[in-house]
């Protein structure tokens, strides 16, 4: 019991100190006085101050090798292989080059949720094979999803729906979908958290394995479960091409 209390006390001590240097991050935009996105700002930030990123983008659009473009996505986490950065916002970023990709909601409900899986769906047509002659160190079942596509998320400030309402709207209205298609995460900031475990066979597998697409992430605090996921779904540097178990 002890070894449980001490792994919640950590966690907790750590959802507080995000939780405090998210708050940070949200006032100093709001003291920048800059027109407009700086709820994608203050995520920007606090994306490349708590994960290490290369680079961050706001308001940009992804194009991947055979020339297809994503709608606007709020936020891109940029690795090393942009080959021309044009500043951080309003960008034209190769698909190789980020590292997962985020929508911003200050309040998220049905139709907002709606138009998030719908952008989802514009950044996950994108294709990035991998290069060849090398391997990728991930599940196979993981390489369509989260290697040949790019990670997508869902944040948002706020929601006036509940997770259960969001997965059942999911479910219902975007079940011809495959799951690659699909965002991979929703995360409501000090609310709830839900993942996509597509066919729980790969890095988002839960019990029972009988469980498919979204499912309520509870055992985490949101910003917690929200970097962690990120971290786990991480692509393999792009000089690697073969998947192995």
């Amino acid at each position: 019991m002890g070894h449980v209390n001490a792994i919640s006390d950590f966690w907790a001590t750590g959802a507080a100190q995000l939780r405090a240097n998210f708050e940070r991050t949200r006032q100093t935009q709001r003291d920048s006085h800059i027109k407009g996105g700086a709820n994608e700002r203050a995520l920007a930030d606090f994306l490349k101050e708590n994960l290490g990123a290369h680079r961050v983008a706001v308001s940009s659009s992804i194009i991947d090798p055979e020339g297809r473009q994503s709608d606007e996505v709020d936020v891109a986490v940029v690795n090393e292989f942009q080959p021309l950065w044009t500043g951080d916002s309003q960008s034209m970023l190769i698909a190789h080059a980020v590292e997962a990709a985020y929508q911003v909601k200050a309040r998220l409900s049905t139709e907002e949720l709606r138009r998030a899986m719908k952008n989802a769906r514009s950044v996950k047509q994108l294709y990035r094979r991998p290069g060849k002659g090398g391997e990728v160190f991930a599940a196979p079942t993981d390489v369509p999803r989260f290697v040949e596509r790019i990670p997508f998320f869902i944040f948002a400030y706020t929601t006036n729906i509940s997770g259960e309402a969001a997965i059942k709207l999911i479910r219902d209205e975007f079940k011809d979908s495959p799951w690659h298609e699909q965002a991979d995460g929703i995360f409501v900031l000090d609310g709830w958290a839900a993942v996509n475990i597509g066919n729980n066979d790969g890095a988002q597998r839960v019990s029972p394995l009988e469980r498919r697409g979204f499912v309520l992430a509870d055992e985490l605090p949101s910003l917690v479960q929200m970097l962690w996921t990120h971290c786990r779904l991480r692509p393999p540097r792009w000089c690697t091409s073969r998947a192995v178990s």
